[in-house]
Parts: structure tokens; sequence; C-alpha cells
């Protein structure tokens, strides 16, 4: 066979060879990427859900406890106005007591006679420190664009309606939660905790004013203000409810208390 030939053959076999190899190099390159592509796609899904499931562990750690102060709140100051609408004139609701004359209170006063004045000041205490926290961690809550803003004022408004009239004045508000708030086991105090708070001549003089506000509102004073509390407390409960795509709290809770709905509660049918 002539020399020239054999070149072309052997030229010929090496070019299938290579063809045959740069076949299967991009054989396993295309797979190589394929699994690395799929491997990224399922990773970076895993990391969506699992920053979803965070964000919605954070919105139920924060938002649910408010939720559950505003229901308590609501349920409170509509009892109140309820029997503040059916009381004779210039009748108290609450035992006629001073906030000077807390501090000589046996306990059993707190459980029995003064039980219904010192918890609803607890409740709305719980309340402003449920605000205080969702406030402090607002951005770990992880809400859709704008919600935040919303939330932030929401919450405002219901400051603002217990400030109204001389009520309990903002700043206090922050400083009512605060002082309630037992960070050592981060947690807020139970009632008899509070009790003894508000007994103490030294740290409780700064509940006085949400104790002023209490008796005053159980003399049916400012009873206007009460209006502006339930529609503040009605407007951010819908948003944490729509939020949090939950029911409707509230209006649940009265109905199972068989609270009868007034026409100012109308919003709640």
């Amino acid at each position: 066979m002539h020399h020239t030939q054999l070149i072309e053959i052997f030229g010929a076999v090496t070019q299938d060879n290579d063809i045959n190899i740069n076949g299967q190099l991009i054989t396993v390159l295309v797979g190589a990427v394929s699994g690395f592509i799929a491997a990224a796609t399922t990773n970076l899904v895993n990391l969506f859900f699992k920053q979803q499931e965070t964000d919605t562990q954070n919105r139920l750690k924060y938002l649910n406890p408010l939720r559950l102060a505003l229901e308590e709140t609501y349920n409170r100051i509509y009892e109140i106005k309820t029997r503040l609408e059916k009381r004779k004139a210039e009748e108290s609701i609450f035992m006629e007591i001073k906030p000077e004359e807390i501090a000589n209170q046996n306990p059993d006063w707190f459980i029995g006679n003064g039980c219904y004045l010192i918890s609803t000041c607890y409740l709305i205490a719980c309340l402003f420190y449920q605000i205080r926290k969702v406030r402090e961690d607002l951005a770990y809550l992880k809400l859709a664009k704008g919600n935040d803003t919303t939330l932030w004022q929401l919450m405002f408004r219901v400051n603002r309606a217990f400030a109204r009239e001389y009520g309990i004045y903002y700043v206090t508000q922050y400083s009512i939660g605060n002082d309630i708030h037992i960070s050592e086991s981060n947690r807020v105090m139970a009632y008899r905790e509070f009790c003894e708070l508000i007994k103490n001549k030294e740290k409780g003089v700064w509940l006085n004013g949400l104790l002023n506000f209490c008796i005053e509102t159980g003399k049916g004073r400012n009873e206007q203000r009460l209006d502006e509390i339930l529609d503040s407390i009605i407007s951010l409960s819908r948003f944490l409810e729509k939020s949090m795509k939950s029911d409707a709290s509230i209006k649940a809770r009265m109905l199972s208390e068989e609270l009868p709905f007034s026409k100012r509660m109308s919003h709640l049918k």
C-alpha cells in the first residue's frame, strides 16, 4: 500500500476517534452541568421554602400574641362601654378607690372587689407590651411591601386612641409595656405579679396614668374616647387577620361569650 494512502487511512481513524471522544466528553459535560443546575435549583427552592417557613414562624411569634391582646382588650373595653350605657348616672362600674389607696389593699382585694378594675389595667398593659414588642422587632416580620408602614400606623392609632383627652400618655404606654415584661424569663407578668407591681409604692407610681384612665373610664368620663379605642383595635386586628390569613378572632370571641352587638359595632357583623 502506498505511503500516502496509509497516512490518509490513519488520519481518518484518528478523526473518528476524536469525534467519539469529543462526543463522550460533551455528554459527560452536559450531564455534569445538568446535575449542577438541578442541584442548585433544588437548593434554591429549599432555601426559598425554608425562608418562607421562617418568615411565617416570625409572623406567628410576634403577631399572634398581638392579635390575642387586641381581642382581650377589645372584649373588655366593649364590655365596659355596654355597662356604662346601662348604669345609673354618676355610678362607677368599678369599685371606688384612689390610686394612692391601692398599696394598702390586701391580696384578696385584687381577686375580689378590685379584680375588675385591676384586671382591666392588666389587659391594657399587656396590649401595650405586645405593640412595643412588634414595633421593636418589625424588621424580622418580612411583611409584604408597604405593609410594615401600614402596621406601624395602625399600632400608633391604637396608642393615640388611649392617649386622647389626657388619657394614658403615649410615652408612658411604652414604659408600661416595658415594666410588665420580665427579661430574665422573656415573658409577660402574670396577673398576680402585675398586682404586686401596681401595689408597690415606688414602682407602682409609673402605672398611675393607666390606673387613673381606668378609674375615670369606669365613671363614664370621656366615654367617646372608647369608640376611638374600639375602632382602632378593630382596624389593626383586621389588618393582622388579612396578613396572617386567619379568621376574625374578635367577632368569634364576642359570639362565643354571647355579647350583644350594638349599632356602633355593626362593622363586626
